[in-house]
This record gives C-alpha cells, structure tokens and sequence, in this order.
C-alpha cells in the first residue's frame, strides 16, 4: 500500500510532541552535552544496535530508529527505545540500500512491538570506514528523514566508533551531535522483539502504509566518485599493497643479511684479538730470555782474555781516556797465574761462551726471529769500560768473525784501541 509523505508525516507527528519530559533515573553520558538537541538511547536498544552491526561482518547493515520526539523550551529531544531491522536490503554500487521489501518488514515490526512510537532516525554501520557521514547518505537523510529531530546513528564495527547526526538550526545539513546519553529502562517491548528475533518467529507482515518508500535523492556522479575514492583509500590503507609488502620483505631481508655480516665481522675480530694477545705473549718471553742472557750467560765473553791472535797492551791516557782491561787477571791469593794455564782457562771460557751464544741465538731465530735480529743488531753500539772489538763481534754476532768489517767500517787500525763512550757502527 503505497502513502504520501503527507499521510506519513500527519500520522507519526499526531501525539508526539509533548512540552514535558522525565529525565529516566539511571543515566550515563557519552560524550559533551550539546545545547541543539538531547539524545537518549535505551540500554537494550544500543547493545543490540552494536551487536547487530558486527553480526554483518565486513558488509553494512541498515536499521530503524523508534521512540519519542519531545520539545521543551525549543529544546528538541529525542527518546530512542526501539530499533528494527533493516531485512532484504540490498548491496548497489558501494552501499546497501533498503528495498520495498525492507518498509514492509519495518512496518510489520513496528505495528507489532513498537505501536505507540515514532520513527525518530535511521542507523547504518560501514566497518572500516569509521562514523563519518557521507553526501549519499545526507541526501538521502534529507529525502526520507525530513523532521528537524529525526536523527541518524552511524556505527563502524570493527573501528569501535560511532556518532549520531541531526540537522542543525537552520535545517539546511547534517552536523555530529556533540554527546548523547545510554539510560537503562526495563524496556519490555525490545526485550520481547529481541526474543523474537532469536527464536525466528517472526510475526506475518500486515499490509500497512506508514511508512513511505523514499527512493535515494538523484545525485551527480561528481558526488558518487568522491565517496567511492573515499571508501578505496581507506580499503588500500587497511590492506597493505603487494608492493609495500615486498618492500617489507625486502627491508627485513637486508637487516637479516646485515646482521649475519655484522656477527662474522666480530668473530673474525676476536680471533684476531686472540692473536695478538699470544704474540705479545711472546713477545714478552722471548724479551725476558734475552734479558737473562745478557745479564747472565754473555757476560763471561766481556770478561775473558783476549786471544793470541792480537797483543794486549796497557794503554795509558791523560784526562778522558781509559786503561783497557788485561789479559792476565789475579788469583784469590794475589799471585800471577802461569801463562800455560791462563791460555787453557782462555780457550774453555771462549768455546763455552761461544757454545752457549750460538745455541741462544738458534732459539730465539726459530721462535722469533725479527725480535732477535731487532733486539742483537742495532744500528750503532756504545764502548763501554772493559769492552774489546773482539768482546762486541761475540757478543752481537757469535763469534769474532766481524771483527774486520767492525774495524773497515769505523775506520779502526788497532783493534785494542777502543775507548769508552766511542759510538761503533754495527754491520748488518
């Protein structure tokens, strides 16, 4: 049966306003108190408008607001009580809409639970899109809800948001009320309407005309272009692209191969830290032999008489010479020992020093040889008191084969002319 927005408006506006209200005793605000217009929704009411919203998953659903419009002092205020469904509605383009289908369902409902209330709004629920109101739906807000206290309730599911829109003074668009209030009421004709629902008993649709079939406002395509752009943006933002997904691979794959680099880097690091701390352990070894030989076993070699092979003579100086050491020492007793003993005792000190040197200096050439040759060939050597060119060619070489280039290479006549504090060069 078809009715008039005439018929329509005349017969939900007759008995409704009213010029008192009883605030209902157990309230809680959402949001800020809003001058323009009061909205109180009933517990059961919201709970199953939120419920019935995540029921449709990713698609939207629609629905029926009822209740009560009350003006006080100009104040608009709007009871909500009931909700129905919006049943055989249908998914066109990019939004569902309701069908003839859908008013009959609605008006069947509402003469069965909802007799003495009003129709005061629509909801729609749109997942993912949060509680914005589109142009579409303003229009046709505007088309089928054209009383100034007639409201919509829009709920985004899976965002948690929701929002409720009245017109503002001028009537001339759809604004976001600031707040609104959940009131707790035993409610008994959506209790009964929920059980219904539950156990699909649903009552025969009656044919009756009180609500009109609005057909959505024409619109220009300028203005359905921006709600689809708006709606494929969010869905591009909610689900990630396959190019931003391979550059997420191909981002964790690079710190992966950095890590594997970095952790190779240190070991390599480590080890070689471990050899340095063994070379310079031996480097500390082979340091303290060294010391000991010079202090200990090569100083028999400073001391011992010169070989036959060259005349020892006392040299006498006046200020800032000295008196070179004599091949004949003094026994404990003080008498001169005899010069066949004295030669014997000459050779055994030189064959066990040089016995001694030569085995060291294999030692120290096989476990580190460029600290030996560092540490026993310096460039330049020093005289001092009680040294021989025969005692330094032993002492840095072995043995008293370099005495001849000693003595080529620092212009040396007589090797038994030597003094303290003159600066020999060694060769290498």
């Amino acid at each position: 049966m078809e009715n008039t927005s005439e018929e329509y408006e005349l017969k939900k506006e007759e008995g409704v306003i009213s010029e008192s209200f009883n605030v209902p005793p157990n309230i809680k605000q959402i949001g800020m108190l809003d001058d323009r217009v009061k909205i109180y929704i009933e517990d059961y009411v919201y709970t199953y408008l939120n419920e019935f919203s995540k029921s449709g998953g990713n698609r939207e659903r629609l629905a029926v607001l009822v209740g009560k419009h009350i003006d006080v002092q100009n104040q608009e205020i709007i009871v909500i009580s009931g909700a129905v469904e919006g049943k055989d509605t249908v998914f066109t383009g990019d939004v569902e809409e309701f069908t003839d289908d859908s008013y009959n369902f609605i008006n069947s409902q509402i003469d069965t639970y909802f007799k003495d209330l009003s129709i005061v709004g629509w909801m729609r629920s749109q997942p993912g899109f949060g509680a914005f109101i589109s142009s579409r739906d303003e229009g046709f807000h505007k088309s089928c809800f054209k009383y100034s206290w007639q409201i919509l309730y829009i709920i985004d599911p899976l965002e948690k948001m929701n929002a409720f829109y009245a017109y503002n003074a001028e009537k001339t668009a759809i604004v976001p009320a600031r707040g609104y209030y959940i009131y707790y009421d035993k409610n008994r004709n959506m209790q009964d309407y929920m059980m219904n629902l539950k156990s699909n008993k649903e009552p025969e649709d009656e044919e009756a005309g009180d609500i009109p079939i609005c057909e959505r406002k024409e619109e220009t395509k300028e203005d359905e272009d921006v709600v689809s752009k708006m709606r494929d943006i969010i869905k591009s933002k909610a689900k990630p692209s396959s190019s931003s997904e391979g550059y997420v691979f191909g981002t964790k794959t690079a710190l992966v191969m950095l890590s594997v680099f970095l952790f190779v880097g240190l070991l390599n690091s480590m080890f070689k830290i471990k050899k340095l701390e063994n070379d310079i352990s031996a480097i500390k070894s082979s340091y303290g032999t060294m010391i000991q030989i010079a202090e200990g076993k090569t100083l028999a070699s400073v001391y011992s008489p010169q070989s036959n092979d060259y005349n020892v003579n006392n040299v006498s100086s006046s200020a800032g010479e000295s008196t070179m050491v004599s091949a004949n020492t003094n026994n404990a007793s003080g008498e001169t020992e005899p010069s066949g003993a004295s030669e014997d005792s000459a050779e055994n000190s030189y064959d066990a020093a040089e016995a001694v040197n030569n085995e060291t200096k294999a030692v120290l050439e096989e476990t580190s040889p460029g600290i030996f040759k560092e540490a026993t060939l310096p460039e330049y050597y020093v005289v001092e008191a009680g040294d021989s060119l025969e005692y330094i060619s032993r002492k840095f070489y072995g043995d008293r084969s370099k005495m001849k280039e000693i003595m080529e290479l620092n212009n040396i006549e007589d090797p038994d002319k030597i003094y303290f504090g003159y600066k020999i060069k060694l060769p290498h």
